[in-house]
Formats: structure tokens, C-alpha cells, sequence
């Protein structure tokens, strides 16, 4: 390990539960290598919480309707700087998750749920800066009730959606150099906790 050329600030972005929605709770591990030798850089975990977030309106701007709920979450939950070798690095790992529930006319609540995962990374020396990122997919899809194109199931707990972990995985990429000589592999692993409902 190279901690005399490492210098690392890892930032957590809690959210406060105001609105007494339910608040969702997860531990990341992001480790870092150098793709020549395969030496660690550095190893981090942190533990951070996601605030839901309901949303009144569809992308064109109408009501959702009553027997529908839509909620969606945007967490930067990790970002760490560090100096290797000669640049500076800036980290930053995202998860995005949403929800969705309709109730039908015996009041039965079906749920479906979209996560994705992303990172980017920046790199500077001197004057010069490039970036990386690998992008939040997601799903596209136009009726996430849709049995073969629309979101995963989810589970029900009083009348709120239960975050599903088979949803959430690890996601891996690499930072290159100019030349396009990978320097670094990134993984990051993400576990779920618990749901404060």
C-alpha cells in the first residue's frame, strides 16, 4: 500500500427522516487498486441512509393518480479524494432507487421497484483533468407494472414498498491515463440493512 502518497477524505451525505418517510439503510465498501501491480490503494466502508421521496407528478407533468404512489431516491452516499503517483483523484459512488404501488378496488398494494448503481471518477495532474463515469441505466420501461418489461417485484410492509437486495450489486470499472492504459480498478460493494419505517 502506498499511504504515504495517499491522502483520503471520505464524505457521507445522511438524510434526516423530517416527513416521516421510511428511511432505508445500507454499508458500501469501495476498494481501490493499481492495475499495474495490483496493490491496494485504499479500502473504505461507510454506512449511509436514503430518504424517500414522494413524487406528485409524471414526466409530463400530471397528477399521479390516488391509487398510485411513486417514490424515488438519489443518494451520493460515497466520495473520497487521494493522491497516486502523480494525480489527484476524486471518487464518487451514486445509487439511485425508485419505487412504485397501486392499490386495486379490495385495497391489495402491488409493488415494483427500479435500483441502478453508478460511479465516476476524476483525475488531475496539474493543470489538466480528465474524467470517467460509468453512467445510472436504470429502466426505461413506460409501465413499470409491465409483466415482462416493468420493474422487480417488491415486497409490502403497512401499505409501504420493502426495498428489495437482490436488486442491489457490485459495480466495477477502471481510470485510464491519456493514452488509454488503465491505472486504477474501482469496485464497490453495496449491502442493505434495514428499512426505519
Amino acid at each position: 500500500m502506498m499511504k504515504s502518497l495517499l491522502s483520503l477524505v471520505a464524505t457521507l451525505f445522511f438524510v434526516a427522516n423530517a416527513d416521516a418517510s421510511p428511511v432505508d439503510q445500507f454499508v458500501c465498501k469501495m476498494h481501490i487498486t493499481d492495475a499495474t501491480n495490483r496493490n491496494e490503494i485504499l479500502s473504505t466502508t461507510s454506512k449511509f441512509s436514503g430518504i424517500r421521496r414522494e413524487i406528485l407528478k409524471d414526466e409530463q407533468g400530471n397528477p399521479i393518480p390516488q391509487h398510485i404512489k411513486r417514490y424515488q431516491t438519489i443518494e451520493n452516499p460515497i466520495v473520497v479524494d487521494f493522491k497516486h503517483k502523480k494525480e489527484n483523484y476524486t471518487v464518487a459512488y451514486n445509487l439511485e432507487y425508485e419505487f412504485i404501488t397501486r392499490t386495486d378496488s379490495s385495497g391489495k398494494i402491488e409493488a415494483r421497484t427500479s435500483t441502478c448503481s453508478s460511479f465516476s471518477v476524476s483525475q488531475c495532474e496539474g493543470t489538466g483533468c480528465s474524467a470517467y463515469q460509468i453512467a445510472c441505466m436504470g429502466s426505461h420501461t413506460t409501465d413499470p407494472f409491465d409483466p415482462i418489461y416493468g420493474w422487480a417485484q417488491t415486497g409490502v410492509f403497512n401499505g409501504e414498498p420493502m426495498f428489495n437486495p437482490k436488486e442491489l450489486g457490485s459495480i466495477s470499472g477502471e481510470s485510464r491515463d491519456a493514452r488509454g492504459k488503465t491505472i486504477l480498478n474501482i469496485e464497490v460493494n453495496c449491502r442493505f440493512m434495514n428499512t426505519v419505517f
